[in-house]
């Protein structure tokens, strides 16, 4: 209880992710595309995470922008979640 307060989450805008970038922090995005990595198989190192809308995902000029697409690999048909619950999902794998 109450362990979003004691997270270190930052309100920014796109100039200020694009600085970051640039200057060496690493920016993943969670694509539904076949060249994304699954989550189980990357290592995060001083990054940060882009997660886009539901209906449309990240915009192509976001995903360019990604070192490295991500994606959570799942069985059968489904082939989407929605943004929180995919959110959840890879703030729990970056705890492992």
């Amino acid at each position: 209880m109450g362990a979003v307060f004691r997270q270190c989450v930052e309100e920014t805008d796109y100039d200020h992710i694009e600085k970051l970038v640039l200057s060496g922090v690493s920016l993943y995005g969670a694509a539904l595309r076949e060249d994304s990595i699954d989550i189980r198989d990357t290592e995060f190192c001083d990054f940060i995470l882009a997660i886009g809308n539901e209906g449309r995902g990240l915009s192509d000029g976001d995903t360019a922008l990604c070192d490295k697409r991500i994606t959570i690999k799942m069985k059968g048909n489904i082939d989407s979640l929605n943004a929180a619950t995919a959110a959840s999902i890879f703030l729990w794998e970056l705890t492992k």
